[in-house]
């Protein structure tokens, strides 16, 4: 009997909700087929099996939220677990009892101190009517819950604005200004909503802007080299290598050269990652995602085109893979197609810097010999964290970048 858990699928959260079933109790499926569709912090997916064989038992409703290694279905032999066994553990799972998670209980000491924090454990060995029927009313993920309890707040007055009504944290924080009069409502004014992709978003890059030290440094980039090597070499489809990908590519060759650059920094150390995955931003219609080329390092620019082209595909559609947006070590984001000279990217959190990307085009340019020419040419800045990347090091790995991309191609 094997165990199917939720894979961490989000960029910002390890929440994700099962919006429904694709299979049945008793139903057999081989590896490779989909059990459930997903809905994370971006989007909504396939989730696949990882195994094959009869799915014994489904251990989560639709509609519920999980967090990433949370056991969601059993499979393995038909008849491996008795009906009763069955019944019981089924009956178990729909009493709705409070999940303390680690986010919740950092995020509970951090508002309330060890006083919220016994107040959370105690809340999440309550039993009784009362609580069953409350969780089966109110739909909101288990930190919200846990918060609402904490602060006496009844969350069935709270309005969702999550799918199916689903109460976010936003929401949560909403009611809370209102009730204390912080927010103020204007007349004739509009008031948006924004989707959960959008709210994940804001918090998690208002958090990098508040935490981080941000620094920025920016340097032009000559690509006349570039260019004549984009004609010469197409992919298999005759198409040119999208210049994203070029800069894909250079970039997870300076962070070999600089390993201390694809790292983070947690609690006065540095964190090193193992495999250099190089997220590149896309913006879909309001929304902005990150997919992410895994093993950068490990692959040549017509590889790395390839998936980098289909992964663009899948974000026009919001249809993602499993781990299409999760686990990159460093970020690029190029707005240069939207005629933008140059601009500072705010660091995505557990990373040590972003590179933003700017427009190619033609400057005057005065050589050694004091001639003047025209040549191609971007600009991009990078944003770094100055608690271990200091100006030295930021320098060098633009220098490094610029000196790559420029002869690299010759």
């Amino acid at each position: 009997m094997i165990e199917i858990k939720m894979p961490q699928l989000g960029q910002t959260t390890d929440e994700v909700r099962i919006v429904r079933w694709l299979v049945k109790e008793g139903q057999e499926v081989k590896r490779g087929e989909p059990l459930c569709e997903v809905e994370t912090d971006k989007t909504t997916m396939e989730l696949e099996s990882f195994t094959s064989g009869t799915v014994l038992k489904i251990n989560v409703e639709p509609d519920t939220v999980v967090n990433s290694g949370a056991v969601i279905a059993l499979i393995g032999k038909a008849g491996e677990i008795k009906g009763s066994e069955k019944a019981e553990k089924k009956d178990e799972a729909s009493h709705g009892k409070i999940e303390i998670t680690e986010t919740a209980l950092t995020e509970s000491r951090q508002e309330f101190g060890q006083e919220g924090q016994d107040k959370l454990k105690k809340a999440a060995i309550e039993e009784g009517t009362q609580q069953r029927e409350y969780s089966s009313e109110v739909k909101a993920t288990s930190l919200v819950k846990n918060l609402a309890k904490i602060k006496n707040i009844d969350l069935r007055l709270v309005k969702g604005t999550g799918p199916q009504g689903l109460i976010t944290r936003d929401d949560l924080d909403n009611f809370i200004n209102g009730k204390t009069g912080g927010a103020v409502k204007v007349a004739g004014a509009k008031e948006i909503i924004l989707t959960q992709s959008q709210s994940a978003v804001a918090r998690s890059l208002s958090k990098s802007k508040s935490e981080i030290p941000h620094y920025y440094l920016k340097t032009e980039i000559f690509a006349d080299n570039i260019l004549k090597w984009r004609e010469k070499n197409r992919s298999a489809t005759n198409e040119k290598v999208s210049m994203y990908s070029i800069i894909v590519y250079a970039v997870a060759n300076i962070l070999m050269q600089m390993p201390k650059m694809n790292a983070y920094f947690k609690q006065n150390r540095i964190i090193l990652y193992e495999d250099i995955n190089i997220g590149f931003a896309v913006g879909v219609e309001d929304e902005l995602f990150i997919p992410v080329i895994k093993n950068a390092n490990k692959k040549d620019i017509m590889q790395i085109d390839l998936e980098l082209k289909k992964l663009v595909a899948n974000t026009s559609s919001k249809k993602f893979e499993s781990g299409d947006l999760s686990g990159g070590t460093f970020t690029i984001s190029n707005l240069g197609m939207y005629d933008i000279d140059e601009f500072c990217a705010i660091i995505n959190p557990q990373q040590s810097g972003i590179l933003a990307v700017g427009k190619l085009k033609k400057v005057l340019h005065i050589d050694e010999s004091g001639r003047m020419i025209i040549r191609n040419a971007f600009t991009i800045t990078g944003s770094f964290d100055h608690r271990f990347v200091n100006g030295k090091t930021g320098a060098e790995f633009l220098s490094k970048l610029k000196h790559f991309m420029e002869n690299e191609n010759e």
